[in-house]
């Protein structure tokens, strides 16, 4: 009994050491990959981020060390995201499903959250990745729901500029889903109770989108001026621009924008496609040909990349739906099985203890009526050598 009493302390006690060295591993990755991340460079040793990712994937690191887990599961997402936008189609699957484990880290066992989670920042970037994926496919009622949980870590970790920054985005979902009422609440809420010039200007960008879908083309054009005036007007915003101008029928400024548009280094071939039907309608020098060259290229692109990329994105926002619809309800049976059992464990202990109780309580008892007739025999014997003692001083007298 006591050479495997011993054995088994062994385990227990290497089991805890290899899981602390292993977590060790784990945060001098993390450090290493948060400090050039601060001076903007990136993490790309894949192969040490990948042991980071699966080492605290064992229950005790997940449990224990839940900071630790969230940011390794982040990072290793991140990278296979990055992975995935470089053409790897197939990192994006792999990045979904490295993000939902992510989530998973604020729970003990869903919905029991794990009181030893911390890191709301972190896992609110998760949220924040997760929905940008499914907004690259139009799924834009689930990357809401990705970005609502987001501001809700943002808020909890007190980064009101964040949080802004995601109620923003949760703006333009509702925008792409006509729900244009909710949209305008959002973004009046920003604009009342956030100071921040960069929130602030991706609150007209999202009004520019909106006001273009409305066909409000006047308060598109306002919203680019007022974008503009917080110098952060990107090529998309001059496409819209020059389009908004282009249906009010004010040619010349739509001209001029669609001009500006060409030079600008960040437009994409989208935006170029775009701009040359303006510059083709306006400016008869303008050789088609070109704009049949990019016509094509775009569709070539669209075929060769954009494509499977779509594909792949897809079936990772549909692997993030089926956890979200399942997420916190499959967990519900095993946590009423854990109440359940949990519940028998102290009934059955409760019953034991009662038994024990009684079980002394009647020993205490038979102790105690033991005790009380040695008593009653001592006294009894006492007074009966008394009375001899009384009757043999008479005899002698």
């Amino acid at each position: 009994m006591r050479p495997s009493r011993s054995i088994l302390h062994l385990i227990c006690l290497l089991l805890v050491f290899t899981s602390c060295s292993r977590m060790r591993e784990v945060q001098s990755v993390l450090c290493e990959a948060d400090s050039l991340r601060s001076e903007g460079q990136c993490y790309d040793d894949s192969a040490r981020l990948a042991n980071a990712y699966s080492a605290p994937g064992n229950l005790c690191g997940r449990l224990f060390r839940p900071d630790d887990y969230v940011r390794a599961c982040y990072r290793y997402g991140r990278q296979l995201r990055e992975q995935g936008d470089c053409g790897c189609s197939t990192d994006y699957v792999a990045a979904m499903q490295t993000f939902i484990s992510g989530t998973h880290a604020q729970y003990l066992c869903r919905p029991v959250p794990n009181p030893l989670f911390s890191d709301h920042a972190t896992l609110a970037r998760i949220y924040s990745n997760m929905g940008a994926m499914c907004h690259l496919v139009d799924s834009f009622q689930l990357s809401y729901c990705m970005y609502e949980k987001c501001s809700e870590q943002f808020k909890r970790a007190n980064d009101n500029i964040m949080y802004y920054y995601a109620v923003n985005t949760m703006a333009l979902q509702l925008a792409e889903q006509k729900k244009h009422d909710e949209t305008f609440a959002l973004l009046n809420k920003i604009e009342n109770e956030c100071a921040d010039s960069n929130v602030i200007a991706k609150m007209w960008e999202t009004k520019v989108f909106l006001y273009y879908n409305l066909q409000q083309y006047d308060s598109a054009i306002y919203s680019v001026n007022q974008l503009q005036a917080y110098g952060n007007c990107d090529a998309t915003g001059f496409v819209k621009k020059a389009q908004a101008f282009w249906f009010v029928q004010q040619y010349d400024s739509a001209l001029y924008y669609a001009k500006h548009v060409m030079t600008l280094p960040d437009a994409s071939p989208q935006d170029r496609y775009n701009m040359l039907y303006i510059l083709a309608y306006n400016d008869s020098t303008v050789n088609t040909d070109k704009i049949r060259e990019i016509t094509e290229e775009r569709a070539d692109i669209n075929i060769d990349v954009i494509t499977p990329l779509l594909q792949q994105l897809t079936l990772a926002a549909d692997i993030l739906k089926q956890d979200v619809e399942r997420g916190p309800h499959y967990m519900y049976p095993l946590f009423l099985l854990f109440t359940v059992c949990l519940t028998g464990c102290l009934l059955w202990y409760v019953r034991r203890r009662h038994k024990q109780l009684k079980v002394e309580t009647a020993v205490e008892q038979k102790k105690t009526a033991l005790l009380q007739k040695k008593q009653r025999l001592i006294i009894q014997e006492n007074s009966k050598i008394a009375e001899e003692t009384i009757s043999l001083r008479q005899q002698q007298e």
